[in-house]
Order: structure tokens, then C-alpha cells, then sequence
């Protein structure tokens, strides 16, 4: 079970990463650039998943397990620049912008990079070693970075489904289709990080 879950991970990783460079080679504006970065980031966080989940020794899987945060702090910024972009509000994503939207999560990446610091972010419980999926355990730091991705990610989904509702008919249900595409894995993130059920083992949200 857990072999197929990485492979499907790892699968749903590649197909993203398939679409970015479709998305970037054929559109040459800034909303497909950001649309990219979004595809890139999941398909990261996916990529980096699945080798976590089919890691044996446990320091393996807390390496991959941190690499996959580059796509994890990348993806709500990029959704939020996504959203103003495809909204009409383009002018509103300026440089300054951008470099605000960087700070948290080079922050974030910076406490995993040291040790000092890193399990104030996530580390894998002493007996890790003797379970085959076992609960990673969060610190202060990791609850400062998923509410701020929240916060990004629901602002910039209400701001979307503000804008939706005046668009005509044929526009609608596009739109209606990728907000579907932003509250599913948002909701299995949910789930997976208040450790509700089975999703407590397994974090859906990149697949």
C-alpha cells in the first residue's frame, strides 16, 4: 500500500512538473509563469514526498521530508500572485511584492537548513525507526508557516471566488474547475496536519 501511494506521489510529481513546462512554453505572460511555479511547487513537494514515504532509514526520510518544504512555502505565495494576476489586479504584484512573499519561507527553509533550529519546524519521533509510517512531529515554527500559508491561500481563494461569480458563463465553470483544484488538496492539508484519522500517516495534498 504504502510502495503504491509513493509511486502514484511520485507519478502525480512528474505529470505536474509535465504541465508547468507546457504551461511555461506556451504561454509567454506573467499568469503563465506564475501558473508555473504553482505546478512546480506541488510537483516538488509530490516528488520529494514519495521518496520520503519509501525511505527506509529514518535519517533519509527527514532529509527528503525537509527538501519537500521548497515546495510547500512556494506554493501559496505563487497561488496568491496566481490569483491577482488571473483576477485583472496584475499591477498589484509589483516587486516589492514579491520580496515580502519571500521572507517567510526563506525564513522557514532556513530553520530546517540548521540544526540548531530545525526541529522547531518538523522532526521524526525517537521510535521512527520502528514504525513504517510514523507521525512526524511539529514544532512552534511549523504552526507560524501553515498559518501563513493559510492565510495566503484563503485570502487568495476568497479574492477568486469574489471575482468568479462576475464572470460570464463559459469563464464561470473554468473557474469553477480550479477552484475545486485549490479547496481539495487545501482540505486533505487540513486533515493531514490536525492529525484527523488515517490522513494523520499520509498527507494527500501534493497527489
Amino acid at each position: 500500500m504504502l510502495t503504491l501511494l509513493a509511486t502514484l506521489m511520485a507519478g502525480a510529481g512528474l505529470v505536474l512538473a509535465a504541465l508547468a513546462a507546457y504551461v511555461a512554453w506556451r504561454r509567454g505572460t506573467r499568469m503563465g509563469w506564475s501558473l508555473a511555479v504553482l505546478l512546480v511547487a506541488v510537483a516538488w513537494w509530490g516528488t520529494a514526498y514519495a521518496v520520503e514515504l519509501s525511505a527506509d532509514e529514518v535519517t533519509v526520510k527527514s532529509w527528503w521530508g525537509d527538501l519537500k518544504y521548497a515546495g510547500i512555502v512556494t506554493l501559496a505565495p505563487a497561488w496568491l500572485v496566481f490569483v491577482l494576476q488571473y483576477t485583472g489586479r496584475g499591477r498589484l504584484v509589483t516587486r516589492r511584492l514579491l520580496m515580502l512573499l519571500a521572507i517567510p519561507p526563506v525564513v522557514a527553509l532556513t530553520l530546517l537548513a540548521v540544526p540548531a533550529t530545525h526541529d522547531l519546524v518538523r522532526s521524526y519521533p525517537a521510535e521512527a525507526h520502528t514504525e513504517r509510517l510514523p507521525i512526524v512531529e511539529t514544532g512552534p515554527a511549523f504552526w507560524a508557516i501553515f498559518a501563513y500559508n493559510n492565510l495566503l491561500i484563503v485570502g487568495a481563494t476568497v479574492l477568486f471566488l469574489a471575482s468568479m461569480v462576475r464572470l460570464a458563463r463559459t469563464y464561470r465553470r473554468m473557474a469553477l474547475v480550479l477552484l475545486l483544484s485549490a479547496l481539495l488538496p487545501w482540505a486533505a492539508n487540513i486533515l493531514h496536519n490536525l492529525e484527523i484519522g488515517w490522513f494523520a500517516r499520509i498527507d494527500l495534498t501534493p497527489f
